[in-house]
Order: C-alpha cells, then structure tokens, then sequence
C-alpha cells in the first residue's frame, strides 16, 4: 500500500547549528495506519545531495509522559534509505507510535564510513487522536460478549486451526530459507557495485571544499587530449615547390621546399604558434603590410615556436624545410592562433572530420587538477557528421546586363570603358558625361560606417573594411564586479562579454549562495556590449540559455539582458551551486577600444 501521507523535512548541513524544522503544521492521526511518513532530505553545504553510501542515520523521538520526555524506542527497519546517492530517506509512523497523543521531538544525526558524525537537524510533528477510534470506544459496551463466552470461542477456534497453521509454518520456513539465499546473492551483488563506484569515485572531500568540472575532447581516431585543439592554417594542398626571394619576399620556384600560394591574414593583436610533431629542419616566415609590400622574413628550426609579428605585419606567408623531401614529411606542420600548441589536426577545409573533436568528456570532483584517463570521463558526441552540399542557385546577370538595367546605352566594350575613371563615350553628350564623371574615393571610415554615397572604394577600403568586421574585444568580470543588490547571493561568480564585429556573447558562471525564483541584477552591461537601440520597442529583452551540470531533476534556473532602458544582466535559480548561462545579441555601441 503507498504512503500517501508524506511529510518532505530537507536537511541543509550547515557550521552555524543544526537545521531546526518546527511549526511547520505537520500533523499525523491515530487512524494513519502504514500511510503516513517523513522523508528527509540531506544537502552537503553547498548545496549537493549528501552521498549517503556506507552511512549510517541516527534518528532519536521523544514522547511527553506527565511533564517528562522521554525517548521512544525506533527499531533499524524502521527507517528506510529511499537513495544513498540522492541523500533521501523515509521514517514510516509504526503503529506503536500512532497510540501516543500530543507533539512529538525528533533529532537526525549521521555516522559516515571514515569514522565522522555531524549532528544534523531537530524537527516536531502532532500526533491526535482520530474521531472515529473515540466513537468507537463509547460505543464498547453494546458489544462485547461476556468474558468467559469469547474465551471458549477462541480456544475452540484455535485447535481446529492447529493443523492447518503448522503446514503453513513448515511453507513459510522453506520461504525463508529461499529468501536468505537471495539475500546473500543480492548483498554480494551490492557488495561489486559498491567496489566499482569506489574505483571511480574521486576522494570525498572535506566540508566547504570547492567542486572542479573537467572537460576533456575525444578526435575520431580516439586521440584524448584535455586542451580543444585549435584550427590548422596550414593547407596543404595551397603548398607549392618552391620559395621567397630573402630580399625582395617574391616568389620563386625550382627549389626542393614548400611554400604556400594563399598568405595568412593575421588579427590584430593576436598571437600564432608553430610546431611539428616529427622531425624536420625548419620553417621561414615572410611578412608584408597592409599595401602588400615587404616588411622582413626569419627563421626558425625549433619544434615549437611562438611566431615573432612585426608590428605593420598584416599578412604572412611561410616556407617549410623537411629532413626528407617525400610529401608525407611536410604533413605534421602546424600553425595555429594562441600562444601554446595543441595536438596536430589537419586543416578544416581539406579533413572536416577530423579537424574538430567528435566527443566531449565531463566529470566533476573535489580536485583542482583534471585527469589524464579517459575513462574517469562520461564522453558525448560533439561533432556530426557535415550536411548535404547544397544545391546550386539560379544563374545570375552578368555585370553588362546589370548596367543596361540601370538606364545605360551602349556595348560592352562601352559598359567596360565606362569603369575607366574619367572616361565619357562622348565630350558633347552632357547627359552620359554626367553619369560617368570622376567620383571621388571614400573614406576608410566611411567605408566602415557605410555612410559615403557615390564614392570609389579601394581594395585598400575593402580590406580595412573587412578587418574592422573581424576585430574582437572581450571583457571579463568576477565576483568584486557584482551589483551591490547581489553582493551577498553568491560565493563565486565570473563572467564576460565577447563582441566581434556589431554580434556580442555572453558566457558566464554563478555560484548560487541563496536560492529563489525572483531574478537578481548582477552587472550593468558596459558600453561597447550593450543591447541594440533595436530592443527597445517590442522585443524588450533577450533570454539567456541556462544549465546546471547536477541535480538536473530539480532545478529551474533563468536569465536574461533588459532592454536598452537599463541593460540590466539578471538571473535567477531555484537551487544552489554553479549554474552557466550564455547569451547573444548585437549592439549599436562604438567598438571598445580597451
């Protein structure tokens, strides 16, 4: 039969007393027979389930006879654990206790396998007596046969039952010898599972210690590594024989090396590391400006080298050295962005596949260091396999179309002279003199701000352009840059804003101290991040995408970035511990130039 009485006490360990759980209105009667319990909940101080395997749960009650407590007696099947691993158990109301009237005192304390006790929680609950027992004991004496007539009944009744109740003696002893086998299978059964756990587990860590997630990358050929390996600049099918003139950076050919026909265009302030997984001879770089004019070149024959960028450098082209001269020696050669190598991956655009990592592997523990066993991590898929190429669009006019469209006459040798600055098909036709007259040449600013009209841009404009598209500016924050109002909801918290072109992210992590369902303002987005005059007429906000790497059956947790009005940064959870949030949106503001 289900408890259908069930009163939920949840224990929060904590170093300024016990937990003291009263006048909560918890009421029990007399006539709950088998349906009526207290389930306890035990959290560690963070937060986290307490992990109740190979502990032991103290449970006193008191009873109040005349003016005296008095201590009522609980047997071991009394209480159940309901999960070790959850933290949960269950005290069942026996009958013995039903019989009491008035406040009952409880206390819950735990005994752990490394010898350690905590004294947990005090707690009270009624016990009344039910209407229907009080009407039944007024109505006794309309009933009861005499004495002497039950007794008879009883004793007759008995020895024409004797027979019957030895069978059923001697079947329920072969029962329970069948039921004794079983539990040895089962406890030796339990007795491998707690044995595995254990292999796995980390060591349990003192009260107060702070949790590590870990996250490690699976590629497809099962190469583990605890770093996200960066993308290879280096294309092999763009390297040629060949070289660049040392004095002039001009291509030049006939030598046994390799060179690259597509130069690497470098971001501003950002760093590039070099390295070979197997033995080779060197590596030269070239650099040139933003003009394409040579600025310098150098050398280099380490394994691993942190490439040295001239500070006018915007493009770079290299030549690789090999110990041998087959094609497979050239194949290792890494160039990536960072300041560190990571494991050698193949370009994204010649091996998709195996360009990224295919698994993502997690585990969470007490210890600041990650491991280096794959196996102490849960692995999920991470990169799908690429998408259906898709399908070819419909033919486009051609440039000699499109100019006939806009109102011009002429041939396309007329269409293609008509691109020549200054030119006019004839001194005399004012009208066609005007449409071809000399425009001047925007900007750099205009060409970002997109303000200029009827103006030539250069392919010096262009690449400004594009550059200023891909310039990224982060901004991070920690716990001291918290909103007054928020200072004291939480024990740790980092976040920052990435903003590339006019698009902003947000990635943050927040340790809830204090849980609830009303949101709490924990920063003002800083100029330079902040939301689209856009927002501010019916779309307002922009929700934040939240997850919690534990308890994921119980927990609600929210945020999101207010309007323009106030570009608030807000968030919100039911319960404590680290909670990630991640958002996007684009901006107006000016690019931060810090």
């Amino acid at each position: 039969m289900p408890v259908r009485k069930v009163a939920d006490i949840k224990i929060r360990t904590s170093s300024k007393g016990r937990a003291v759980v009263t006048g909560s209105g918890t009421k029990f009667y007399s006539y709950d027979k088998d349906s009526a319990a207290i389930d306890f909940h035990f959290f560690d101080q963070d937060g986290s389930p307490t992990d109740l395997l190979n502990s032991e749960i103290k449970l006193m009650l008191l009873t109040k006879e005349s003016d005296n407590w008095k201590k009522f007696t609980i047997f071991d099947n009394d209480l159940e654990i309901l999960s070790r691993i959850k933290g949960r158990a269950r005290y069942i109301i026996p009958d013995t206790l039903r019989g009491y009237q008035g406040v009952v005192q409880g206390y819950v304390y735990l005994n752990f396998a490394d010898g350690s006790r905590t004294d947990e929680c005090y707690f009270t609950f009624t016990i009344e007596r039910s209407k229907i027992e009080e009407e039944f004991e007024n109505a006794g004496g309309y009933f009861i046969k005499e004495i002497q007539e039950v007794f008879d009944e009883v004793k007759e009744d008995l020895k024409n039952m004797r027979p019957q109740m030895e069978t059923e003696i001697k079947d329920l002893q072969d029962g329970l010898d069948q039921v004794g086998t079983g539990i040895v299978d089962a406890n030796a059964k339990i007795k491998d599972i707690q044995e595995n756990v254990e292999k796995y587990r980390g060591p349990k860590g003192n009260t107060g210690d702070a949790s590590y997630t870990h996250v490690a990358w699976k590629m497809a050929d099962g190469t583990f590594t605890t770093e996200y390996p960066g993308e290879n600049l280096i294309v092999l099918s763009q390297l040629v024989n060949g070289t660049y003139d040392q004095t002039t950076g001009l291509p030049t050919s006939g030598r046994d090396l390799k060179r690259n026909t597509v130069p690497v265009m470098l971001e501003s302030g950002a760093s590039y590391v070099v390295s070979n997984s197997k033995p080779t001879k060197s590596m030269r770089f070239f650099f040139y400006d933003a003009d394409g004019g040579y600025v310098s070149n150098y050398n280099t024959s380490s394994a691993v080298h942190k490439i040295i960028i001239p500070s006018n450098a915007t493009k770079m082209n290299y030549v690789l050295w090999s110990e041998s001269s087959t094609e497979g020696s050239y194949v290792y050669w890494k160039l990536e962005k960072g300041t560190t190598p990571t494991i050698y991956t193949p370009s994204p655009s010649e091996d998709y596949a195996n360009a990224y990592p295919k698994y993502r592997g997690e585990y969470t523990d007490t210890i600041e260091a990650g491991s280096t066993d794959p196996n102490r991590y849960t692995w999920t898929a991470y990169l799908g396999e690429p998408g259906p190429i898709g399908k070819q669009g419909n033919q486009g006019d051609s440039a000699y179309q499109v100019w006939l469209d806009q109102g011009n006459t002429g041939t396309e040798s007329d269409y293609l002279n008509s691109l020549k600055v200054g030119y006019t098909k004839d001194e005399s036709d004012e009208k066609f003199a005007t449409k071809t007259s000399v425009l001047p040449t925007a900007t750099d600013a205009e060409v970002i701000t997109g303000t200029a009209t009827n103006k030539l841009i250069t392919p010096k404009n262009l690449q400004t352009f594009y550059e200023d598209r891909q310039k990224i500016s982060v901004a991070r924050f920690g716990l001291s840059d918290l909103d007054p109002t928020s200072v004291e909801k939480f024990s740790e918290a980092s976040w920052r804003y990435r903003r590339t072109g006019n698009q902003v992210e947000f990635f943050g992590r927040f340790n809830f101290k204090v849980a609830g369902d009303s949101f709490s303002t924990v920063h003002t987005l800083p100029v330079g991040f902040r939301l689209s005059a856009d927002f501010d007429d019916t779309s307002w906000n922009v929700p934040l995408s939240a997850a919690k790497f534990s308890s994921l059956s119980t927990y609600l947790a929210a945020g999101f970035v207010e309007r323009m009005g106030t570009n608030f940064l807000k968030v919100a959870s039911t319960t404590t511990g680290n909670v990630y949030f991640y958002g996007r949106w684009y901006t107006d503001d000016p690019f931060p130039l810090g």
